[in-house]
């Protein structure tokens, strides 16, 4: 996903490392990529969990407000 959105260079022998950028794009790509992967599993786990999509959304919703 990161090499995707070519914010890391993997050089095979010498490592991965994060694409230069000066506009910061890449923290914003990172930090929207990262909040994303982390309510998702939020998310997964209370649907295993047994609460319903509509309560989760209900929920997050009184919590933003």
């Amino acid at each position: 996903l990161l090499d995707d959105a070519g914010l890391i260079s993997t050089q095979r022998g010498r490592g991965t490392y994060l694409v230069e950028n000066e506009t910061g794009k890449a923290d914003e790509i990172v930090r929207k990529t990262t909040i994303q992967e982390q309510i998702q599993k939020v998310i997964q786990s209370l649907l295993q969990q047994g609460y319903s999509l509509e309560e989760i959304k209900k929920t997050f919703q009184n919590i933003i407000d």
